[in-house]
Formats: structure tokens, sequence, C-alpha cells
């Protein structure tokens, strides 16, 4: 028996055309496409928490890139409060996305520095901000890079330390504060706290850029028993990404270094030879040119995760590699100890995306998170993949395994954001915090995006009078469309229409809760559920 498809809308549509005047059928098809824009701001990108920011998305700043460079680092709170490294600034939100106006000056710590022979450091040209860590008794402790003056002029760790208000903590170092050239020439990237309060900065040495660690006292006095009064040199590694450093539950410690290595120390700062022999582990160990590590993630085992991209391929995949807890490359990981994951970014054939940070879930479940082109706009959007332990894509997360999120602004100017930072929050959702462009080509955005768990949102039709719903997600869609139908009906019927009413797919009683899109080019859509006792119709945004 031959089975029809509902025409309730595609015949209203049909008699407008027919009947009415031409002017009248121009003013209908324009209204539609009117609509369909309207529902395309009102609803959500994928996977992301509307209670958070504006519809997921919370973005801060000015029109002047030098006051606001974007998110280079954050942590969390136990309170859901978030802190963050902004530019020259430091800026606490609170959990819904808004600034808290409790912390600094209305939100914001950006007071004078200054270095130990009290001379002011212009943030323009004197300092810059790298990275940050959160006490046990809530202060924060900030490090990155100063250009010391006296008493004689050098590039050196900048490093102080903030209340739980946001004020300067005078009990730190002088009058809150670590600057001085005892060190030598040497830049800081990243931070890590021991139990004991001891305070571990990862930095390089200026001229030759190898690997440097500093172990400070709690008071931020240098501690002298560590490596050589207080400082190792590593010549055997050098910098890469963004300085992760990370500290073993004993005590060692674990760096981020060049082309996908990893170097690990013993808790006084001497190379630990049992990794590796020489103390430095590697995913490529015999190729001559390795592939960008930005980032690393280490396993309850001791294997380390290091997530990168190649520097020679267009357009750039994602690469994730792994290091056994002895410092060989595991093979048991895709068989070689490392794979890629490509994107769709067909926009001129090319992208330079950037895989910029990796986060591991507690059930071993990897993010990769950075930039990619979209392959329609040619923007930088934020960009999610999750992958299992296996390496493999997880089809649960986002639209199978990966989400776009595109920070659109009101600018006339829109080149796009990218992330550099995630963080799981305790309830499993995920932020991302990075950058995203404002109104000029050299103007930037603080930008925070917050994730659902599994990387959807549903979009629900109006309640109807009985128990449950029918709805889609994500919307837009990329490939795969899913149904959640929470009604005791079965569905007998999906249709969808373009916006001029004709009929572009029908399913006839689906047997999954997903359809497939593919084949459907960029645009919107009304899309028709029917049901044992209903009908629920919605917009539906097709964005490959």
């Amino acid at each position: 028996m031959n089975k029809s498809p509902p025409f309730h809308i595609e015949q209203k549509i049909l008699y407008l055309h027919n009947d009415l005047y031409p002017q009248m059928r121009t003013l209908i098809l324009l209204a539609s496409i009117l609509i369909c824009c309207f529902n395309a701001q009102a609803q959500f990108q994928d996977g992301l928490d509307p209670t958070f920011g504006t519809k997921g998305i919370a973005t801060n700043g000015s029109a002047i890139m030098y006051d606001d460079w974007g998110i280079s680092d954050a942590v969390l709170q136990p309170d859901g409060k978030i802190v963050a490294i902004a530019g020259y600034k430091i800026v606490r939100y609170n959990n819904d996305g808004t600034i808290d106006n409790s912390f600094g000056k209305s939100g914001i710590f950006n007071d004078t520095l200054r270095d130990d022979n009290d001379t002011p450091l212009v943030w323009f040209n004197s300092y810059a901000l790298s990275s940050l860590v959160l006490q046990t008794d809530g202060k924060i402790i900030v490090v990155g890079t100063a250009d010391v003056v006296l008493p004689s002029r050098q590039i050196t760790v900048l490093m102080f330390r903030l209340k739980t208000n946001g004020v300067m903590d005078s009990t730190f170092g002088k009058n809150g504060m670590v600057c001085n050239n005892i060190l030598g020439t040497n830049r800081a990237n990243g931070i890590v706290l021991r139990p004991d309060g001891k305070i571990i900065v990862l930095g390089e040495e200026n001229y030759d850029y190898f690997q440097m660690l500093v172990r400070y006292l709690p008071n931020g006095a240098i501690d002298s028993s560590f490596g050589i009064n207080g400082k190792v040199v590593n010549t055997l590694a050098s910098m890469s990404g963004q300085g992760d450093i990370e500290l073993m539950s004993d005590g060692r410690i674990l760096t981020l270094c060049g082309d996908y290595n990893a170097a690990r120390y013993l808790s006084n700062g001497s190379l630990d030879t049992t990794y590796n022999h020489t103390g430095i582990g590697s995913v490529f160990p015999s190729a001559s040119f390795a592939p960008y590590g930005t980032a690393m993630a280490l396993c309850p085992d001791g294997k380390v995760w290091i997530a990168g991209y190649p520097l020679s391929h267009e357009p750039t995949p994602f690469m994730v590699g792994r290091i056994n807890m002895d410092g060989s490359v595991d093979t048991s990981f895709m068989h070689v100890g490392y794979t890629q994951y490509n994107w769709d970014t067909s926009w001129n054939k090319r992208g330079y995306n950037k895989c910029l940070d990796i986060l591991l879930q507690p059930d071993n479940k990897l993010i990769l998170g950075g930039k990619v082109m979209h392959p329609i706009t040619g923007r930088d959007n934020f960009a999610l993949l999750r992958i299992k332990p296996d390496g493999l894509i997880d089809s649960s997360f986002g639209d199978n395994g990966r989400l776009l999120t595109q920070i659109k602004t009101d600018t006339a100017i829109d080149l796009g954001g990218y992330l550099n930072k995630l963080i799981l929050q305790p309830d499993n959702k995920l932020l991302a915090l990075g950058v995203s462009s404002n109104k000029t080509e050299y103007g930037a955005l603080a930008t925070i995006v917050r994730y659902n768990a599994d990387g959807k949102t549903a979009i629900d039709e109006i309640p109807k009078p009985y128990q449950g719903t029918v709805s889609i997600y994500p919307n837009p869609a990329y490939s795969l469309l899913s149904i959640r139908n929470t009604t005791t009906s079965k569905i007998t019927s999906i249709c969808i229409y373009n916006m001029q009413g004709a009929l572009q797919k029908w399913i006839y009683k689906p047997t999954g809760n997903e359809i497939n899109i593919s084949e459907l080019p960029n645009a919107c859509y009304i899309i028709v559920i029917s049901t044992e006792n209903t009908q629920y119709k919605n917009t539906l945004i097709i964005q490959h």
C-alpha cells in the first residue's frame, strides 16, 4: 500500500502561491526568510548550555587588542566561579558567565605591577601574563614574564599572589610580588603547586630556549634545595606550546617540551633517567621533524597524552599521541602510538586548524579543543572533538563526536575565534575559554563557552496537553539529526520542507532516532514530525 506524506504545510503554501497576487507571494516569501533568520538567531548552537552567558556564550572586552587579548589560562574555584587571565588582567566570572563584581575592581584586577626595585611595569611593553594556579586557601598565584630594568635590563620571571577578593597579597614576596633578575634571563610559561605549598614555575632560557624549572617557597622566596640554587635548566628539552606542567602523585614533575616530547624530573629537580633512559619521553623517537605539541594530559597510570598539530599539512588535522610510563611510545594506541583527525574545511580547500588543548575526563575519554576554519564562512570557530581511550571518535558527543561553535558578535568585522583552555566542571559541563574578534581587525574579546556534558542542546517544541514531547538536536545540524521522543506515541513520519513549501525529504515509519541529512544543502527548513496523535513542527537549520 502506497503511503503519501502529510501535506498540511505544503498545501497551505501552495494555495497561497497559486491564488494570491505576485506581490503578495513575494511578501510571503520574504516573510518566510525573515522568520527563518529570526529563528536561526533564537536557536542555540550545538551543545551549548543556555543557562550560561547569552545562549551559552559569554564575551567581554574592548576594541583595543592591547587591552584584551582573550583568555589564555583559567582555573575553576570550588564555588564554580572562574578566574581567568584575560590579556594583562585577571578577571573573575560567576557561574553563569557574568563578571563577579566582588573581585578586584568591578570584577577585574589590573593594578600597576612593580619589580623588586619598585619600578612600575607598563603592561604594553614591560610584562605579559601566562598562567595561574589556585591555592587550597583560595588565594591565586599568577606567573608571567617581565622586562626588569635595574640593576641591569633583563627578561625574567614575574609572579604575584592575590587574595580571594582579588586584592594583592602583601605577605607574598615583596608587597605581593616576585620580580627580580636573580635567576638571570628567562621567561615563565606555566605553574604548578606541590601539596606542601611550594611553587614550581616552568619556563625557558631566553636566548637558547632550553626548558627551565624554578621552585619557590610558599612565601615567594626561592627554594635553594631545588636544582642549583633553586633553578634547573634542561639542555635536552626545548619549550613547546603553552608550557604544560603536571605534578605526579609521587612528587615527580612532568613537562611538555618540543616535538611531541615530555620531560620527567625527580622531586629535587634532577632528570629522571628511568624515563626513556634520558629523562625525555617521545611519541616520535626516531623522527627528524615531529608535529608541534601544544598540550598534554597525565593519566592516572602515569601514561601521557600529547596533543597538537602538524606544521606542514593543510587543511591541518588535530593530532594526539601517547607515551608509556617508562617514556617509550605507546604502540598499543592506534598501533603506532599516535593518530590524527581531519576536519571538513573545504572553504577554498584550505584550513590552518590548531589543536590547542587536551582534557582527560574521569571516564578516560579525551576532549581535544582548539580552532577549525568553518567550511562555509572561512572563519575560525571554537572546535571540540571527543575520542575514546582507543582513539576512536565518540559519536555520542555533539554532532558525531565534533562541535564547531561560531562566536557571533554585533560588529562589522567578524574574524572568528578559538579556544586556549578546557575546564571540566564537577557536573561534567565543559568550559572552553579563549578569544573572539571584536570591532576591528586588531580587536579581541575574552570569550567563554559552556557546553552540556554530552555536547548536545535539545530544542523542545511547545509542551502538548499530554505528557511528553518530541524534540530535535543538534540545531543547527551537521550531517545527522537526532529525534528525541518522550511521548507514548510512535513517530509515523518525518518530513522536511524548504522555505518555499517543497518537500525535500520524507521518512515513513523511521526505525531509529537519527536521520541522515548530509544530502540536503545548507539552508533553513521546516521539519514536521508526525506521531500517532499529533504533529510537531520546528525550524531546522542545516549547516555542514
